[in-house]
C-alpha cells in the first residue's frame, strides 16, 4: 500500500475513533439523569428487577473477543452496553419514561504470561460512578492451521456502583468464542451476572410533602441473570472497533468498543 494509501486509512480510522467517543460521550451525560428518579419510585417488590438491569449492563462491558495481548502488551477501549428497554418489571425506570438505556465505560487492560490479560475499567458522572476490574484467560488459542476452530477463553470481574441513593456490588463471569480471522474476528458469548443493591435513600409523599421512605431505606435484593452476544471486531493496525447484540436476560441490546491495542 502507498504512503497516500496509508495517510487516508489512517485519518479514516482516526474520525471513526473520535466520532465513537463523542457519541459515548454524549451517552454518558445523558446517563446521569437515568436514575434521577429512584429515590421517589423505588419499593420493596422492584429492588431486585432494577438490579437485574443495572448489573446485566456492568457485566456485558467485560464482553471482548478471545485474543491475549502478549506480555506486557497494553491497550485501551471506550466500551458502552446499551438495553432497548428497562426489564418488564424494572418499574422504576418505566415508570420514569425511561426506554433506551446504557453504561459507558473506560477500560485499560495489560497482558500477563500464560495468555491472561489484567484489566481495570470505570465510569463517572455527576453523582453516578462504576469501578471494576477483572482477568480474561484465553484457554485455547486457534493457530496458523487451525484457523476454523475458534479461541475460547473465560473472564471473570467485580464492580463497584455508587449513586446517590444506591450502592451495589457485582460480580460477572464470560465465556466467549472467537474466530480469528485476517482484519476481522467474529465471536459469540455468553455471561453470568450476579449483583446486590442496597438502598440508601428512598422518599414517599404524605400530602404535598416528601418525607423518608423509612420501609425502604436499607433494603437490599440480589440479582442474578444471563447475558449473550453475538458480534465481530476490526483490526486495523492499533486500532480496534467492535459491534455486537446483545440478549441481557431476555432483554435486546447492543455493545460497541473502540480503542487501541498495541
Amino acid at each position: 500500500m502507498s504512503g497516500a494509501g496509508i495517510c487516508q486509512n489512517l485519518r479514516m480510522i482516526k474520525r471513526i475513533f473520535v466520532l465513537v467517543v463523542s457519541l459515548v460521550a454524549a451517552a454518558s451525560t445523558a446517563q446521569a439523569g437515568v436514575y434521577s428518579e429512584f429515590e421517589q419510585r423505588i419499593r420493596e417488590n422492584v429492588i431486585k428487577p432494577f438490579a437485574l438491569d443495572i448489573g446485566g449492563l456492568v457485566g456485558a462491558t467485560g464482553f471482548a473477543p478471545v485474543r491475549p495481548l502478549g506480555t506486557l502488551h497494553p491497550s485501551v477501549k471506550i466500551v458502552a452496553a446499551v438495553q432497548n428497554k428497562p426489564d418488564k418489571d424494572n418499574l422504576v425506570l418505566r415508570d420514569s419514561g425511561i426506554t433506551t438505556f446504557g453504561i459507558p465505560m473506560a477500560e485499560a487492560a495489560i497482558g500477563l504470561p500464560f495468555n491472561l490479560d489484567l484489566v481495570a475499567h470505570g465510569f463517572k458522572v455527576q453523582n453516578l460512578s462504576i469501578l471494576g476490574g477483572g482477568v480474561r484467560w484465553c484457554a485455547f488459542k486457534s493457530g496458523l492451521t487451525t484457523k476454523f476452530i475458534p479461541s475460547i477463553g473465560v473472564s471473570a470481574f467485580g464492580d463497584r456502583i455508587d449513586f446517590s441513593a444506591f450502592e451495589a456490588s457485582h460480580l460477572g463471569l464470560n465465556a466467549m468464542a472467537t474466530w480469528d480471522l485476517p482484519f476481522v474476528a467474529p465471536y459469540i458469548g455468553v455471561g453470568y451476572d450476579a449483583t446486590n443493591l442496597k438502598v440508601q435513600s428512598a422518599t414517599t409523599t404524605s400530602g404535598s410533602t416528601i418525607i423518608p421512605n423509612t420501609a425502604v431505606q436499607g433494603l437490599s435484593e440480589t440479582a442474578t441473570g444471563s447475558r449473550f452476544i453475538a458480534g465481530a471486531e476490526l483490526k486495523l493496525v492499533f486500532f480496534t472497533l467492535n459491534g455486537g447484540a446483545m440478549l441481557l436476560h431476555g432483554n435486546q441490546g447492543y455493545f460497541v468498543s473502540t480503542g487501541l491495542q498495541f
